[in-house]
């Protein structure tokens, strides 16, 4: 093998190596990106859960309010609001 095929070679790994580098940072910010989505996902579920049940229309002792008038949309506020807790 020529000493030019052998400088081509190398020059190629390095290439490939900067790439295969840059690809797996990418993959890693995209990686952390859907984790924070699956916790977004996560809070609007819960926050749907407890407006979906209807148990929390109901008044549960006498002389109380339904939970969901108690809440007035703080559950849903604060799902909104929360950053990548």
């Amino acid at each position: 093998m020529k000493i030019s095929h052998v400088d081509w070679l190398l020059n190629r790994i390095e290439e490939l190596e900067k790439e295969l580098n840059k690809q797996m940072n990418i993959g890693l910010k995209f990686e952390g990106e859907a984790n924070e989505l699956q916790k977004q996902n996560k809070r609007y579920r819960e926050a749907l859960e407890f407006y979906a049940d209807e148990e929390n229309y109901c008044v549960r002792f006498e002389d109380d309010y339904e939970p969901i008038l108690k809440d007035n949309g703080k559950i849903a506020r604060q799902a909104l609001e929360e950053k990548g807790v």
